[in-house]
């Protein structure tokens, strides 16, 4: 389960990707490139594997070291469901109301390979960029979000 407070005030890239797909894992696996070049930055990388077959997910996972979170958006059985649920406080069914929704649902189911940029105060700022126009966004963005954390921190210095 992940959450949107987990992810504010950083640079999240969003990288849906199909397991099944070559060109899909090999832009996934670039991007572990931004993880690498920004491990000390407010920056984050999000996976999301649209796949119907969770078991060769995870054992793909098991098999290849992908940077960043990793989740996982296809069906989940109702057993599977209800235990997270339970985990998380409530019980539903997995096709109750309040049963969580996935993230390609809450994207708009955006296809394999789509990737989204978006800024640290969570506003959309790029999506389906050539891997150069991502890289230089993300850097752009980082620059943009260590001005303002230094100007915030000025200003509270200011005020004592």
């Amino acid at each position: 389960e992940l959450r949107s407070a987990q992810l504010q005030g950083k640079i999240t890239v969003l990288r849906f990707w199909d397991p099944g797909s070559a060109a899909s894992i090999a832009a996934h696996l670039a991007d572990a490139n931004l993880v690498r070049d920004h491990w000390d930055a407010p920056f984050e990388l999000v996976g999301v594997a649209v796949n119907e077959d969770r078991t060769s997910y995870l054992e793909l996972l098991a098999d290849r070291s992908f940077a960043g979170m990793q989740l996982f958006d296809g069906p989940i059985s109702a057993q599977l469901a209800d235990a997270l649920a339970k985990d998380a406080g409530r019980y539903v069914t997995a096709g109750g109301e309040n049963a969580p929704i996935g993230a390609s649902p809450a994207w708009s189911a955006p296809t394999p390979g789509s990737v989204f940029v978006v800024d640290a105060r969570g506003i959309v700022r790029g999506r389906d960029l050539p891997y150069d126009d991502l890289r230089a966004l993300v850097r752009s963005l980082l620059d943009e979000e260590n001005h303002r954390r230094r100007e915030s921190l000025l200003t509270q210095g200011r005020s004592r």
